[in-house]
């Protein structure tokens, strides 16, 4: 989460205007601090960035935060300086690097991630397409060129890996052909230029199914996983993405969706232009910088979303916005296909920070570990999470 996004939240809360879940975060952020769990990494850094938190108060800034009691306001610096600091601490440091994020305890030698073999992140593109007839086609071992005819257009692989959809030079069958894209664990995202125009970047451990040629009054797809459209402008022909019973109806707009099996709730976050998001009869409008979520047969609306930590996957980055450890290990799972195991986790605990993708995996945990509340252990191809 941004520095401003953590203001402007912490501020909401100081005015009794936020959610449940939003109430929930902030709770967990000055609970948290609130316990003296949460420090630097050593004494110069520690007074370098007290020194910036006193900076903060001066300027006024503690005026508009929130106790740690909940929202009764701080009225009285002298009295509430100590947590003052603490609470100004917590929003001078959301927008800084896990390293910089971490927790303190009366033992706080770090601990290394046990290891017997470590895990590197994804090397290339592992993804699979299925054409209409069956066939497999796997990119990784393919060279660029046309891939198949299928109707009136060609799967082409780009020079740069890419996958797009061509008009054939030669006319085909008008018959629908339905291709499905599955991009597995373990793999880089791909990027595929649908015969729209519309371009689609999905990431580990999804699908999209689609027609290799759009036809008709619509332009339907499915989706598992998570994707980022940019779609082209149609109005005369909409762009439907469905799970299931719940949909998304486009125009042309940039968004990512999120709708994987194993989470709780389908979500769409909307960059640019506007977007239907529906489940069976319930239907809600969204506009730039809102995120709708579809939590059992209800849709949820927020509208302090942090845009750049949602979109990080794509730009190859581990974006923690306060999630728990299990949101946390999903991600780590899909991301080095690797099986995640629990003989312990610890309770109340989110993270936050930001990382890149493009390193091992025990580098991953081994930022988490310096929180002292969780540690590792890695096998082949396993991650047992220890307490």
């Amino acid at each position: 989460m941004t520095e401003e996004a953590a203001k402007a939240l912490l501020l909401k809360y100081n005015e009794g205007h936020c959610s449940p879940e939003e109430e929930a975060v902030i709770r967990t952020w000055l609970d948290d601090i609130g316990k003296g769990k949460r420090v630097f990494l050593n004494e110069d850094h520690r007074n370098a960035y007290l020194k910036r938190v006193d900076e903060k108060v001066e300027e006024g800034l503690g005026m508009q935060l929130v106790s740690m009691e909940g929202s009764t306001r701080l009225k009285n610096r002298s009295g509430f300086r100590k947590r003052l600091t603490i609470a100004a601490f917590v929003l001078l440091t959301l927008g800084m690097s896990a390293y910089e994020w971490v927790h303190y305890g009366k033992n706080n030698a770090q601990q290394a991630v046990v290891r017997t073999v470590d895990i590197a992140p994804p090397s290339g593109t592992h993804a699979v397409i299925t054409l209409a007839n069956g066939q497999h086609i796997y990119l990784d071992s393919t060279s660029s060129g046309i891939l198949a005819a299928q109707g009136n257009s060609n799967l082409v692989k780009l020079s740069n890996g890419d996958i797009a959809y061509k008009q054939a030079t030669d006319a085909g069958t008008n018959k629908i052909m339905v291709n499905t894209l599955s991009v597995p664990k373990g793999s880089l995202p791909v990027h595929i230029t649908l015969s729209d125009g519309s371009q689609v970047w999905l990431n580990a451990a999804s699908s999209l199914s689609y027609p290799a040629v759009f036809t008709g009054k619509e332009r339907a797809v499915t989706i598992s996983g998570e994707g980022y459209f940019e779609v082209a402008h149609n109005p005369a022909m909409p762009f439907i993405i469905t799970k299931g019973d719940e949909t998304v109806k486009v125009l042309g707009t940039h968004f990512d969706i999120a709708a994987y099996d194993d989470e709780r709730q389908f979500n769409v976050t909307l960059l640019q232009g506007s977007v239907e998001v529906g489940k069976s009869d319930v239907h809600e409008v969204i506009i730039p910088g809102q995120q709708a979520s579809i939590i059992g047969s209800n849709i949820h609306i927020n509208n302090n979303v942090d845009v750049e930590s949602i979109m990080a996957w794509k730009d190859g980055r581990f974006a923690f916005g306060g999630q728990d450890i299990d949101e946390i290990m999903r991600q780590i799972s899909r991301w080095y296909n690797v099986e995640i195991v629990y003989q312990g986790k610890p309770s109340a605990v989110h993270f936050m920070g930001n990382l890149t993708r493009l390193q091992n995996v025990s580098q991953v945990l081994n930022v988490l570990e310096q929180t002292n509340s969780i540690h590792f252990r890695i096998e082949t191809n396993k991650i047992t999470v220890l307490q």
